[in-house]
């Protein structure tokens, strides 16, 4: 019957009777309330009223006879017999109202009531003629007035026995209605009780009824979603029994399952990909671990073999540059200057190396300081003007007047961008000329910016070419007949350098009309005065002649055969005394035996090395006040060598391979700081 119902029908249906069986329990409490009310109203309005009634009447003649009774009681000689007689007519009119109000009809009794009734008016007619009487004899006769005070109290007594003997029927008349009308309304109770018992069971039955059948296809359904949830989406979703008004949940539910089965396909396709991501994560985390091994096996490398080509080029450069000081013929003057080039060539190659290993291990920085911008450019374009003029090409400069003088910034990266750059122009051009120009302009934001510009007449660079000749290692033509010579890092390193500074390196070009190379850096201008203040080179101490010995002495640490003929050979050109260590612990056992007043202390050496010695010496020295200068000149010159030479205890580097000059200026420098402390 209810099968093709829908679900909403029933759960209405299931809920209408509900609201039905409530309705009936309700009512029926209702009805009965009502006929309690109805047998209280009764009671009230009828029989309660009459026996107010008759307990105010027996109240008021209870009151008459007490004023009797006093004027009865009043004494014979009384000097006021009009004002007695008043009282006791007013107390006789008043037995006259009582007597005319209990009457059977003012009570609307039954005719069972009305001796009673009647009995009451005999008793009341006759205390009231007696009363008379007794009021009459109260200022004659004291005796006759004492006998009728006796038969008032008699009058009285048999009053008092009717008007109780009224009320106690009256009493058990509403007793035996309400007993009669309880009965009927009880009897009554039982048939509603009985009826709403068996019509609420009935509606609670097939309320119960309705509900199982539902509980089973929801039972169902829990089921089915408890395997949902536990994953297991094999099994079909179908109905316990065919009902019609679940096909709707159930194909929701199967809708559901198919949905969540996807899902599950889905994850489990997303969790092997995961795995295959994880895998391929770890396989890069190897080859990442493996790329900086590879970079740190690469570092240290460049490290060893920069340290290693150095110190036989320091012997070489060192070794020609006091050769040309001695009297040497015109061809031994020539193989001294090809030698000399091609150390600073192999020289520009070891520092392109660091550079480009710097670069790219990010531990190049900068070193801005106030310097002559203008002076810098016109000097480094001049290091370049006997290799131009060798070629026969002119080397033109056109540097705007609006270029500040006085700035702060990088010099020596300044100067190795335009030193390649110009290298490159002069290599690449076989004939005409190579210009190097500087604008000065003000950005948006109130910032200098300087515009340089190489330009040469050469061979150009073709545009399928130009976008990789700033790639390491890459050249315009790269095949094993090309004309020049060249690692392929200048380019690289000149971009690198111009983005560190916070600039822009670019290319303009066409083959065989030359080529432009561009860069654009920000810098500082300093006010002139604090400028000069600050860039004012350090004035150094006098250089002695070889002859002259002015009694300071130079302790050297230096482990290298040829680098310490090298260092006695400059010293002894120089005027100075020494002495040679070639380990750290061999300069600590020297300082025990002599003062020395400079120590030129190489980094890597056996037994002790210099890192290790400075701090043993700055030790030594604690608080003792003297403080003995250590230059370090050493090999290593990878980023943070400096560094870490200062945080030893040194107080200045020099990177091997030095010119001569070079080394001369530091110790002019040490030693006439040591001077000025000395004389302070």
């Amino acid at each position: 019957m209810f099968q093709n119902t829908p679900l909403s029908r029933r759960l209405l249906l299931i809920a209408v009777l509900a609201s039905l069986a409530i309705g009936v329990v309700a009512g029926s409490v209702f009805f009965v309330a009502r006929q309690y009310n109805a047998l209280l109203g009764h009671l009230t309005s009828d029989d309660l009223i009459r026996q107010e009634a008759l307990s105010k009447s027996y109240i008021e003649f209870s009151e008459i006879n007490s004023e009797v009774f006093k004027l009865l009681d009043s004494p014979p000689d009384s000097d006021k017999p009009g004002e007695i007689y008043l009282r006791g007519r007013h107390l006789i009119d008043r037995i006259d109202r009582l007597q005319a109000m209990n009457t059977a009809q003012n009570f609307g009794i039954s005719p069972a009531e009305a001796g009673l009734v009647a009995n009451l008016q005999k008793g009341l007619a006759d205390y009231k003629n007696t009363a008379i009487i007794g009021l009459e004899m109260i200022l004659a006769d004291r005796d006759l007035r004492l006998l009728y005070t006796n038969r008032v109290a008699a009058s009285y007594n048999g009053i008092n026995h009717a008007f109780l003997k009224l009320m106690e029927h009256t009493r058990l008349t509403v007793t035996a209605e309400i007993k009669a009308e309880s009965a009927a309304i009880q009897q009554r109770m039982f048939l509603l009780g009985a009826l709403t018992t068996v019509l609420v069971a009935g509606l609670a039955g097939f309320i119960l009824w309705l509900i199982r059948g539902m509980s089973r296809q929801f039972n169902h359904v829990e089921r089915s979603l408890d395997r949902l949830r536990q994953g297991d989406t094999t099994e079909a979703v179908l109905p316990p029994a065919e009902d019609p008004a679940f096909t709707s949940l159930y194909r929701a539910l199967a809708a559901f399952r198919e949905t969540l089965d996807k899902l599950y396909r889905t994850d489990q396709a997303l969790s092997e990909k995961n795995r295959a991501l994880e895998r391929q994560a770890e396989e890069l985390a190897e080859a990442r671990d493996a790329a900086l091994r590879a970079s740190e096996a690469k570092s240290q490398f460049l490290t060893n073999i920069s340290h290693e080509l150095r110190t036989p080029l320091n012997g070489i450069m060192g070794m020609a540059q006091l050769l040309a000081d001695t009297p040497v013929n015109a061809e031994q003057r020539d193989m001294l200057n090809i030698v000399d080039q091609s150390s600073r060539d192999l020289y520009s190659l070891i520092e392109d190396l660091l550079d480009f290993a710097k670069i790219e291990q990010g531990g190049l920085k900068l070193m801005p300081i106030p310097f002559n911008l203008r002076d810098s450019v016109e000097d480094t374009v001049n290091l370049f003007a006997g290799v131009a003029r060798a070629k026969d090409l002119a080397l033109l400069r056109d540097i705007d007047p609006d270029v500040p003088a006085r700035v702060i910034g990088d010099p020596l990266r300044l100067r190795q961008v335009l030193s390649n750059l110009i290298d490159n122009a002069i290599k690449y051009t076989e004939s005409g000329r190579v210009t190097i120009s500087a604008r000065s302009r003000t950005d948006a934001e109130g910032v200098t910016q300087v515009h340089f510009s190489v330009s040469d007449t050469g061979i150009g660079i073709p545009e399928a070419v130009q976008h990789r000749i700033f790639d390491a290692f890459a050249q315009a033509d790269g095949s094993s007949t090309r004309r020049y010579g060249g690692a392929g890092m200048g380019l690289t390193i000149c971009q690198q350098l111009t983005r560190l500074m916070g600039g822009a390196l670019w290319l303009e070009s066409q083959p065989g009309q030359g080529s432009t190379f561009h860069f654009e850096l920000p810098f500082e201008v300093v006010a002139t005065e604090a400028t000069q203040a600050v860039a004012t080179p350090p004035v150094t101490a006098p250089l002695p002649k070889a002859e002259t010995d002015l009694g300071q002495r130079i302790l050297i640490v230096e482990d290298n055969p040829i680098n310490q003929t090298l260092v006695k050979s400059i010293l002894g050109k120089l005027g100075y005394r020494y002495t040679l260590a070639e380990n750290g612990q061999e300069a600590l056992a020297a300082l025990d035996a002599a003062a020395f007043d400079l120590i030129l202390m190489d980094c890597q050496m056996p037994v002790m090395d210099g890192y290790e010695a400075s701090r043993a010496i700055r030790r030594r020295e604690g608080g003792s006040g003297r403080h003995i200068p250590i230059l370090a000149v050493t090999a290593h010159a990878m980023a943070g060598d400096r560094e870490r030479c200062l945080e030893a205890g040194m107080d200045d580097y020099l990177a091997k391979p030095y010119r001569f000059e070079e080394l001369k200026q530091k110790i002019g420098q040490l030693l006439g700081s040591t001077s000025q402390v000395a004389q302070d």
